[in-house]
C-alpha cells in the first residue's frame, strides 16, 4: 500500500474511532472537547462534560499549603462509570419513513429521591431540556416508578400519533 493510501486509512479510522492527534494537529484534548461542546451543543444537540474518578471526602481537621487532613474519610466516586465517555448527552432525531425498523437510543434521565424529597429546580429544569429533546426524564422514589418513567415512552409516542 503506497503512503498517501495508509495516511488516508489512518485518517478516517481516526476520525471513525475518536483517535486523536492523528496527522500531527497537536491540540489537547481538553482544547478539542471544549471546542467541540461550544460548537456542537446548539440545535438538536446538547453535550455535557462528564468526568469520572475518585476523591476523598470527610470533616476537614486542618488545611496547610496543598496539604488537608481530613476525619472520618470515605472514597467518593464521581462521574458515570469506569470507561464512560468523556461527553455524555442527546441528539433529536425526527423519524421518517425510511427510519422505521431502525433502533435508535433514547436518552433517560431518572432522578432517584427518598422519601419527602422533591427534585430540585435545576434538576427539574435539566429533566424539562431533555424531555424538551425528546428524551426521558422523570423522579422516582421506587423501583416500580422508574419502570413507569420507562413505560412512558411508549405510551407518549402513541398520543402523539
Amino acid at each position: 500500500m503506497d503512503q498517501r493510501r495508509t495516511r488516508g486509512c489512518i485518517l478516517a479510522n481516526a476520525a471513525r474511532y475518536g483517535w486523536r492527534n492523528i496527522g500531527g494537529g497537536g491540540m489537547k484534548e481538553s482544547d478539542i472537547q471544549n471546542r467541540a461542546l461550544l460548537a456542537l451543543s446548539h440545535g438538536p444537540t446538547r453535550l455535557f462534560r462528564s468526568n469520572t474518578g475518585t476523591g476523598w471526602v470527610g470533616k476537614l481537621i486542618s488545611r496547610v499549603g496543598r496539604t488537608i487532613t481530613l476525619q472520618d474519610y470515605r472514597p467518593l466516586h464521581a462521574g458515570l462509570c469506569k470507561g464512560s465517555s468523556d461527553t455524555i448527552g442527546w441528539h433529536s432525531v425526527t423519524i421518517t419513513p425510511e427510519m422505521v425498523g431502525t433502533k435508535i437510543a433514547v436518552f433517560t434521565a431518572i432522578e432517584f429521591k427518598g422519601a419527602r424529597r422533591r427534585p430540585t429546580t435545576e434538576q427539574v429544569h435539566f429533566g424539562e431540556a431533555v424531555q424538551a429533546a425528546g428524551g426521558l426524564f422523570g423522579a422516582a422514589w421506587s423501583v416500580e416508578d422508574a419502570v413507569k418513567i420507562l413505560g412512558s415512552y411508549k405510551s407518549l409516542k402513541s398520543k402523539e400519533r
